[in-house]
């Protein structure tokens, strides 16, 4: 409904403002996508490149332009 993804962080939805608010720090709504996640996608495609599968080897990349979440996890998975 409001196009956040699920492990994304927590939101408050303030219906006066109709604005989607995160909780935390750290959280960011659409934008510009945090450093830490553009680092981890980053060597995530260097990694790709070290296993001689160049590009987004594992198709984390499909929805999102960087890394978050499930794809975490889907790396994390794949390196273990």
């Amino acid at each position: 409904m409001f196009e956040v993804d699920s492990r994304s962080g927590s939101y408050l939805y303030e219906p006066r403002s109709h604005r989607v608010i995160p909780l935390g720090p750290g959280d960011h709504l659409a934008g510009e996508p945090p450093a830490t996640e553009v680092e981890l996608t980053r060597a995530y495609l260097h990694w790709c490149e070290r296993t001689n599968r160049p590009g987004d080897c594992l198709r984390l990349l499909v929805e999102n332009p960087t890394i978050t979440g499930d794809g975490r996890y889907a790396l994390a998975m794949a390196m273990a």
